[in-house]
């Protein structure tokens, strides 16, 4: 397969200077389609990593919870949020990629790298979007509903679920471990109950503003 020929920029310079390849305006366009192509692919890649999170966190909460009920081995209702904690920043860690990926295609090659190249859609101008011959994140930022309800469910599966257990169960400890009629019997001293409580309560405030934010 032959080459497409590759303009070469000449220019006065020291002895032995490199010349730098120009790339036609056809071979610019395919390279910056190659880069939005390698780019919205990595954004499917993270949002795959993302449904792999919530199916483990899933599944390990159900397996977490029966057994927690199953052998009445209610301390380890403590040990949830650890988990949730560390599936829960990397899931930021994965959104704010996916955010940071999706505004460099939007502001960067749909808004002015492929219109340098081909100018503007003409005469169909009624949307943000219209004007470009690229536009998805554009029209998907203008047309997506709002995603409160998304929002809402990973608040519930990282932050309300695990938290809200760990905490009402240092809440029986301390305040009244006979409140259901069941003695509830621990090896945990009430000076490490109150350190854990005061560690998560700010916790679990801090991740549901990160998550909701995100």
């Amino acid at each position: 397969m032959s080459e497409a020929p590759v303009a070469v920029a000449r220019g006065r310079g020291r002895r032995g200077r490199t010349e730098k390849p120009v790339l036609k305006g056809e071979e610019r366009l395919q390279a910056v389609l190659a880069e939005y192509r390698a780019l919205r692919n990595e954004i499917v890649d993270r949002d795959r990593h993302q449904l792999q999170l919530y199916s483990f966190l899933i599944a390990a909460l159900g397996v977490g919870v029966a057994y927690v009920v199953q052998q009445k081995a209610y301390d380890l209702l403590l040990a949830i949020p650890l988990l949730t904690t560390a599936l829960g920043f990397r899931h930021l860690w994965e959104q704010t990629v996916i955010v940071t990926i999706g505004g460099y295609i939007r502001d960067e090659i749909e808004a002015k790298r492929i219109p340098e190249l081909l100018g503007h859609r003409q005469g169909t101008e009624t949307a943000d979007y219209d004007p470009y011959w690229v536009a998805w994140e554009h029209y998907f930022r203008a047309r997506c509903p709002p995603h409160a309800y998304y929002k809402l469910a990973i608040q519930i599966l990282y932050v309300l679920l695990p938290f809200g257990g760990a905490l009402g169960y240092l809440a029986v400890l301390l305040f009244d471990p006979d409140m259901f009629g069941v003695t509830i019997k621990t090896n945990l001293p009430s000076e490490l109950c109150l350190v854990t409580a005061a560690v998560y309560s700010p916790l679990s405030l801090v991740l549901c503003w990160k998550l909701w934010t995100s």
